[in-house]
């Protein structure tokens, strides 16, 4: 059985290659008992993302945008991604 930071960190990690795969630059806080596990920019879209993983259960994954403005030319957006498991059922194969 995983611990709560084990299965943490590994919504964060499938955070981190969500982002990368859009062209991210992307920065973990290990551990982080901050608001945001995750920093990712793009410099070509000028787009800074403050992110919060949080694991939900048996939920769908969802996205939720706390606020969103611009500085400077920059669109920085702080949200909560949710991330949650399908259960399988027992006819799936």
């Amino acid at each position: 059985m995983s611990s709560k930071y084990h299965k943490g960190r590994r919504y964060e990690y499938k955070t981190i290659d969500m982002l990368k795969k859009a062209s991210y630059e992307v920065m973990r806080s290990a551990a982080s008992k901050g608001n945001w596990d995750v920093v990712a920019w793009c410099p070509q879209l000028k787009i800074i993302r403050f992110v919060q993983v949080k694991y939900v259960g048996k939920q769908k994954q969802k996205l939720n945008r706390i606020t969103e403005f611009e500085e400077d030319g920059w669109k920085v957006i702080f949200e909560i991604l949710k991330w949650g498991s399908k259960k399988k059922s027992k006819n799936n194969d």
